[in-house]
């Protein structure tokens, strides 16, 4: 049971209308995954205006394990609060390259105000494993009555969106 999107509390807020309403209602109405950047300013405030879509997750750790095992953000560059409750999902877009310039590494899963939100790159991947696991519940709970898949991960992801875009530029002679 993931938690619902983070966001302000003032149903009024950031109604849209015009272009705005019918491209929040577009949104609504697809599969469709918007992007955000987390900011890491030790000064800064989070950003509690915000609607993101964190990852509902259980950590187990060792008693003497301390801290945080995510990178941890301080607020974010945000969507309008419309257009990302209309969306079905959300994940940041941060990459940091090393001093010399040089991208070795980038964050899968990033923390802000106590909760974990995952990377845009990863959003499909974390989705099935979420899905997955709220599946199994189901099943081994007797919440449905449906047959039980052999595999409930593969019988997921082969009805999973597949985003497949034509292309249309030519290729190079």
């Amino acid at each position: 049971n993931a938690p619902p999107p983070q966001g302000t509390g003032d149903p009024n807020a950031g109604v849209p209308s015009g272009p705005d309403k019918a491209f929040a209602d577009a949104l609504g109405g697809g599969r469709v995954v918007l992007g955000y950047a987390l900011t890491f300013d030790a000064s800064a405030t989070a950003s509690s205006g915000c609607v993101l879509h964190p990852v509902g997750l259980a950590l187990v750790e060792a008693r003497e394990e301390s801290g945080s095992p995510f990178f941890r953000a301080s607020g974010a560059i945000c969507n309008l609060p419309s257009l990302a409750r209309a969306a079905g999902a959300s994940g940041f877009l941060n990459a940091a390259p090393d001093a010399d310039g040089i991208l070795r590494r980038v964050p899968l899963l990033i923390e802000l105000d106590g909760r974990v939100y995952p990377a845009l790159t990863r959003i499909r991947e974390v989705s099935l494993e979420i899905a997955s696991a709220v599946a199994s519940v189901a099943w081994d709970s007797g919440l449905t009555d449906r047959r039980r898949p052999a595999d409930i991960r593969a019988f997921i992801a082969s009805r999973m969106y597949q985003p497949m875009y034509p292309s249309y530029v030519a290729d190079a002679a």
